[in-house]
């Protein structure tokens, strides 16, 4: 993830299909609807999980 976000846009746009303020805006969106996540010792952070489900959807879609 720091890599995406650290470095070329065009990167970043490439494998989560937005901007990076979009993205966060994204991610920020689950406080306004009340939405808790778990916290795991071992797991990542909010946004490499939206990032990985976002990939997740590109693979299905590729597949149809």
């Amino acid at each position: 993830m720091f890599e995406l976000f650290n470095g070329h846009q065009g990167r970043f746009e490439d494998n989560v299909c937005m901007s990076q303020p979009v993205f966060l805006v994204l991610c920020d969106a689950r406080h306004s609807f009340g939405v808790t996540l778990p916290e795991r010792e071992h797991g990542g952070s909010l946004e490499e999980k939206v990032a990985i489900f976002i990939c997740a959807l590109q693979g299905l879609s590729w597949k149809h």
